[in-house]
């Protein structure tokens, strides 16, 4: 029997109706509803991912803003300094997709090669509440990268990112990829922070931006308010999500079944924590024996999000409230 083991019932992805007001995120680590879902630990990234897909953003323009105001909330995680791998599932033909950016300082760059490949705005918009959010020195780098100015992440020379497709395994009536296919190096579960984000027309986006371990190297890049990262392990290690879609023999195998990742809560846990055993428990509790998915990231010893697709477009994003998940949707539950 494989990660997922027996069949459970498949679902598919239909582009949801428009015209419904929007729903306004709050502090809750729940939310249902239509025209894509974002899910991430930080109140702000949620509401300014949201507020792109209710703009018209697809997943991959929401998810980079979210995660770019992340780096400015969460700088000892997932900082500018540090790495960032950008996992994408096109909800047209099934293809996923990853720019791997895990090297020091290389997430800015990751983030650019994937709104380059696959988003519908320029980066520079996109960081439009993380310059906002931002102060000081760190501010004024944000702004620099908004208007195109050299900044000291490009002294620390980072890795060029690359395009990568990814293979996914089959398991049953599924395709499983990510984090949980394969061999992967480990990084600290409190070095680390990821959103997941669906839009209305099926496609998904994973961002993970790691600082290596917590603080990076604690090497400053003059002046600009960031901090260099430590080394990581190719793909951000087992700190990459995972997605699973329909199997190819169905007959809509683009379909996004369910779509994980860790990443470190407001309450960071130890860094023993493995980060690849929560994805696979939450894909198998929610997969195989069909339990609630909100019931299954609470029973999780760290912080696990969850955006999941039903077969009406209808999107369940989801996190362990306890752990600071913030989750929200375009358009409410009972407004199609």
């Amino acid at each position: 029997m494989g990660l997922l083991g027996a069949a459970f019932l498949a679902l598919l992805v239909v582009p949801p109706p428009l015209g419904a007001s929007v729903s306004g995120p709050g502090r809750e680590p729940s939310a249902v509803g239509y025209g894509g879902g974002v899910v991430s630990t930080d109140d702000e990234a949620t509401r300014t991912a949201q507020a792109v897909l209710a703009d018209g953003g697809g997943s991959v323009d929401a998810a980079l803003a979210a995660a770019a105001v992340l780096a400015v909330r969460s700088p000892a995680a997932g900082g500018l300094g540090g790495g960032s791998a950008v996992l994408h599932v096109d909800g047209a033909d099934g293809s996923i997709r990853m720019v791997d950016g895990c090297s020091p300082a290389g997430a800015y760059a990751a983030w650019a090669l994937a709104a380059r490949t696959w988003g519908s705005l320029p980066l520079e918009t996109l960081l439009a509440d993380a310059r906002t959010l931002a102060h000081g020195a760190l501010g004024r780098t944000v702004r620099d990268l908004q208007a195109g100015r050299p900044t000291a992440l490009a002294a620390a020379e980072p890795a060029r990112p690359v395009v990568r497709t990814l293979t996914a395994r089959a398991e049953g009536a599924f395709r499983v990829a990510g984090g949980v296919v394969g061999t992967r190096g480990h990084v600290a579960a409190d070095a680390y922070v990821s959103v997941l984000v669906a839009d209305r027309r099926g496609d998904v986006t994973a961002v993970v931006s790691s600082m290596g371990r917590r603080g990076g190297s604690g090497e400053a890049l003059g002046g600009s308010g960031l901090v260099l990262g430590s080394a990581l392990p190719g793909a951000c290690g087992d700190a990459l999500p995972s997605v699973v879609l329909r199997s190819a023999a169905a007959p809509q195998p683009a379909s996004v079944e369910l779509a994980v990742a860790a990443t470190t809560g407001r309450k960071p846990v130890p860094g023993g924590v493995d980060a690849l055993a929560g994805q696979r428990e939450v894909l198998r509790d929610r997969v195989l024996r069909g339990a609630p998915l909100d019931a299954v990231l609470r029973a999780q010893p760290a912080a696990v999000l969850a955006v999941e697709l039903d077969p009406d477009g209808q999107v369940h994003a989801a996190a362990d409230g306890r752990r600071g998940g913030s989750a929200a949707v375009v358009h409410g539950s009972g407004t199609p």
